[in-house]
């Protein structure tokens, strides 16, 4: 029994010199997963905000439903739920909002819930507050770098925009411009950075123009329309004044000689008092001049020439004038500008 004994351990010994390699374990699968969070740049304090979570699947795991984001919210923020139709449910633990896997996106290898949270009443104004969002699996990821992202957002007060005019003088002779001035004041208590401007008039007359007065904006116009997007700061009490200098030609056609202008402000949230917020501009055109002829002057008058009436003369280049003084109002592009803004998260 010691001989056989013996002759085991030698030929293990033996076997064991020979470097024979063992079976070697068949590796994982990886799984290559990114987030990418969005959502918007400044909230006012107590309403609400949606934020878009997308988990890309560069490579899936085997199991899908095992997929899963997880959004670590700020303090002074609250989740208040999540759209049911989006990527699955979402359910909240303290400031950690948990979303699991249960519909892809159509044509697109990817999960996307879309959750909506609440801002507190109390914030700090121009506190910036830092979301962040964890794409994850059961796989082995392969790089997970790519598997966080974070966003930001501004907390901003109410604030009462206001708007007044100064109509045009006079009634207004076709080939010459219509002026007018919108005053647009921020009566508190937060500061606007940002605010549209929709105004409304006869299409027969106008055709475009310049608007100045703001730093940074642009304006768009369709027939029958302008809108004027303005990226400036007004802080309590101050105002930004848009001289509007819109020309006219003797072939127009006015429909009514009494008419006016319509103004609003375009999709500010933040503005509670709507008192405010409209305003007719009233316009009155002068009659067209009777176009028979005149009787010829007997040889012996005199006649003067009739002094010219003064036009301010329209420049400016065709491109939007952005950073500077003057806004230039394009006669197209207001309604790319209508979709665009009503896409954006």
């Amino acid at each position: 029994m010691r001989k056989r004994g013996a002759a085991a351990v030698l030929m293990a010994i033996f076997v064991a010199t020979l470097g024979l390699p063992t079976p070697a374990r068949a590796a994982e699968p990886t799984v290559d997963l990114s987030m990418n969070l969005g959502g918007p740049g400044e909230v006012l304090v107590g309403e609400t905000a949606e934020y878009r979570l997308t988990a890309g699947l560069t490579e899936a795991p085997a199991d899908l439903s095992s997929v899963r984001a997880v959004l670590t919210l700020p303090d002074g923020v609250t989740f208040e739920s999540a759209k049911p139709d989006a990527g699955g449910p979402c359910t909240a633990a303290a400031s950690t909002v948990t979303c699991v896997a249960v519909k892809k996106e159509d044509n697109f290898d990817a999960f996307v819930w879309y959750v909506t949270v609440r801002f507190a009443a109390d914030l700090a104004l121009g506190e910036r507050l830092r979301f962040t969002a964890v794409a994850s699996s059961d796989g082995t990821e392969a790089t997970p770098i790519d598997n966080t992202s974070t966003f930001e957002t501004g907390v901003v007060h109410l604030a009462d925009l206001g708007l007044t005019a100064i109509p045009p003088t006079g009634k207004i002779t076709l080939g010459q411009p219509v002026k007018y001035t919108l005053i647009v004041t921020n009566h508190g208590p937060g500061v606007v950075r940002h605010f549209a401007l929709h105004e409304g008039f006869d299409s027969h007359w106008y055709s475009g123009g310049t608007v100045e007065g703001a730093e940074k904006g642009e304006c768009f116009g369709d027939p029958g329309m302008m809108i004027c997007d303005v990226s400036t700061e007004l802080q309590p009490g101050e105002e930004v004044r848009l001289v509007h200098n819109l020309p006219t030609s003797t072939d127009d056609t006015v429909l009514d000689l009494t008419q006016s202008v319509s103004v609003s402000f375009y999709e500010y949230a933040g503005d509670k008092n709507k008192a405010n917020d409209t305003l007719e501009i009233p316009l009155e055109f002068a009659a067209k001049a009777s176009s028979s002829p005149s009787a010829s002057p007997s040889p012996s008058a005199t006649t003067t020439p009739e002094a010219e009436t003064p036009t301010l003369p329209i420049t400016g280049p065709a491109t939007p004038l952005v950073g500077l003084t003057g806004l230039l109002l394009l006669l197209t592009g207001a309604g790319i500008v209508l979709a665009t803004r009503r896409r954006r998260t």
